[in-house]
């Protein structure tokens, strides 16, 4: 590599470090997410009873636990880089790791990023008043994301905490 007028010697990679408590961290923002603030107050709604409400967190603690023993032997297995891809492209052929690819990239991820939003939304319209017309939020439930309606300007109106 040339920096200037010397020449030197330098490698350029990628650190490879990765924690345990890193790892810990990231798959317990990959399970919790946003929904942690959205769907407690409607399943205790549906269930009623906070002892059902705990029960189901804990069963969904159990199935979270064992989908990552499942993922660390399939890691163990196949150590190369890639996850889910190289798991269907070893166990189902090179199509089926391409279609997760692209399933990933246009359906899974859109709509992960799509709840999120939301979520963030309605944590946004506490402070600001997000006001739309009627008329715009019937064009909300027709609109498709292939087929872009034009702006419609929105109105925004500032609350106060007082």
């Amino acid at each position: 590599m040339y920096f200037g007028i010397l020449k030197t010697n330098i490698s350029m990679a990628l650190k490879k470090d990765l924690t345990l408590t890193g790892l810990t961290m990231i798959a317990i923002g990959a399970c919790i997410g946003s929904g942690i603030f959205v769907t407690p107050a409607s399943t205790m709604e549906a269930v009623g009873h906070h002892g059902w409400v705990l029960l189901i967190w804990a069963i969904g603690g159990l199935v979270t636990f064992l989908g990552a023993m499942t993922f660390s032997e399939l890691g163990a297995r196949y150590p190369s880089s890639g996850g889910v891809y190289v798991y269907l492209k070893e166990a189902y052929g090179d199509i089926f790791g391409f279609l997760y690819g692209w399933i990933i990239l246009l359906i899974v991820n859109t709509g992960a990023l799509a709840a999120l939003a939301t979520v963030f939304a309605n944590y946004v319209e506490f402070f600001v008043e997000l006001s739309c017309p009627m008329e715009c939020k019937r064009m909300r439930l027709l609109k498709h994301p292939l087929l872009p309606l034009p702006p419609k300007p929105v109105r925004v109106k500032m609350r106060t905490l007082v």
